[in-house]
């Protein structure tokens, strides 16, 4: 009497169907994350440059202050970059590019007066996120050097 029985040897494979099915998922799990970083990306690129943009109106407005010199702020169309104008330009922040997900809808010349870093005009850039559908507008107040940020 044989201390094993011989059991006929049954191989299954996978059919086609679950393969196609393994293979989506696993595939669903490598891009989703690829993906979505791509979409978070961009928009901190976007929140990086408005908050880079306010710190460098502020930077301007003390330069005028501290150099006894006027600065100014305006927008290149050409090349899409907004300009500080300050009495040291090699400062290496003397231009700002605007993200092409970004749509410059108004920006006039703005000039911080020297000595006290006013503004003395009712300015107001205006800055549309086409992708979150919003109207970003920095207003600046008559006489302060100020400005309101709205969201619109």
């Amino acid at each position: 009497m044989p201390i094993t029985a011989n059991k006929p040897i049954c191989l299954t494979g996978y059919t086609l169907i679950e393969t196609l099915f393994v293979l989506t998922i696993t595939l669903g799990l490598f891009l989703f994350p690829s993906l979505s970083v791509s979409a978070w990306q961009k928009q901190m690129t976007i929140e990086q440059f408005f908050a880079q943009f306010e710190s460098r109106i502020y930077a301007t407005q003390k330069i005028a202050i501290v150099s006894q010199q006027a600065t100014r702020i305006f927008y290149d169309q050409s090349k899409n970059q907004i300009v500080f104008d300050v009495p040291n330009p090699n400062l290496g922040w003397s231009t700002l590019e605007v993200p092409d997900e970004i749509t410059v809808q108004q920006m006039e010349k703005l000039i911080f007066a020297s000595g006290t870093g006013n503004e003395s005009s009712l300015q107001a850039y205006r800055f549309y996120w086409t992708n979150k559908r919003q109207t970003i507008v920095y207003q600046f107040q008559l006489g302060s050097g100020r400005y309101i940020k709205k969201i619109e």
